[in-house]
């Protein structure tokens, strides 16, 4: 928090001094980040997965204006917005209104909603069940997308991460710690090694308890090659 401490705006007074900036990820010609700047909050991104069956965008950022949106429907819209937990939930009813698309949430934290989803085409979807209940995400039609959201728990009771093509989409429900990313040294770390660190506040570092963390106890953890932060520099 900065010395001034919390302040609230509005989409409407961020569209004149803000925008984002869609960027390919280093990692995958189909992964797409989106930021906005100058930075809003604690700068996250979230990212625009493109599959056959449709596109996917994990997290939502508060911005959407008229160039993020023309650019989103030039790669081919969104089949599906999935939300890790309630700090990404920002403008997600507008992104999906827009985008005409369902949007995934875990149904553990529907108590921090702010905003009522009216019908006649409700667009929030809830993933039930407890810690390792997961999700295919669908894409157009129905049709798969590759992409399968993992409730863990940890930062809230309800938070996922994302599986898709090898990559594990963290958002801020785990992070790569610096010890498992950095030099080892003449130890060298082991092959295929890394650590990771549950936080309560990931800007402010506290560490999460155990007993909130169960995805240490999924039967058996999901496999991946590649973690995907919500930040630059903590993939």
């Amino acid at each position: 928090m900065p010395p001034t401490g919390q302040s609230w705006t509005t989409l409407k007074a961020l569209r004149p001094s803000h925008s984002n900036t869609l960027s390919p990820h280093p990692s995958s010609p189909s992964l797409f980040t989106i930021l906005s700047t100058p930075k809003i909050a604690i700068g996250q991104r979230c990212f625009l997965i493109r599959t056959p069956a449709g596109n996917i965008l994990w997290d939502c950022i508060t911005l959407l204006d008229a160039a993020t949106t023309t650019s989103i429907h030039a790669l081919g819209g969104l089949a599906a917005i999935v939300i890790s937990h309630p700090h990404f939930y920002s403008t997600h009813l507008l992104w999906a209104a827009v985008f005409a698309c369902p949007v995934y949430l875990a149904s553990d934290d529907r108590a921090w909603l702010s905003q009522p989803d009216l019908p006649p085409r409700p667009a929030r979807v809830f993933i039930e069940g407890p810690a390792g209940a997961d999700l295919d995400v669908p894409g157009k039609d129905g049709r798969p997308t590759g992409a399968r959201a993992v409730k863990v728990g940890g930062h809230f009771p309800g938070s996922l991460v994302l599986l898709w093509d090898s990559r594990l989409l963290v958002a801020d429900t785990l992070m790569a710690t610096p010890a498992g990313v950095g030099d080892w040294g003449a130890r060298r770390r082991p092959h295929g090694m890394n650590s990771y660190v549950f936080m309560w506040s990931y800007p402010n570092v506290p560490p999460s308890p155990i007993p909130n963390s169960p995805f240490l106890c999924l039967p058996p953890p999901p496999s991946f090659l590649h973690p995907v932060s919500q930040w630059f520099a903590r993939d």
